[in-house]
């Protein structure tokens, strides 16, 4: 019983040691969860900023391949027309 006795104080020690270790890790796994939160509220406001510029470069793109077309149609055409009043000029 002495012997036990003897070894009290240290287990105490090791005890409030083991406590201390167990409360300093559930702060940090605390703050690693707070932290990924706030990082996923970060994502998620990037994520819709970023659907919204492609949404535009996408609007932008659709308008410029529009008048891409419409300009190339015009050039067919006058180029059809060109076609047209050489023609009899080669006979």
């Amino acid at each position: 019983m002495f012997k036990l006795l003897e070894q009290t104080p240290t287990i105490i020690v090791l005890g409030v040691g083991i406590w201390a270790l167990w409360k300093d890790r559930n702060a940090i796994a605390k703050d690693g969860e707070l932290e990924r939160k706030e990082m996923l509220k970060v994502i998620e406001r990037l994520t819709k900023e970023h659907r919204l510029e492609v949404r535009e470069l996408q609007s932008y793109q659709r308008t410029v391949e529009k008048e891409f077309l419409n300009m190339f149609s015009e050039i067919c055409n006058t180029l059809e027309q060109i076609s047209d009043n050489v023609k009899p000029f080669k006979n």
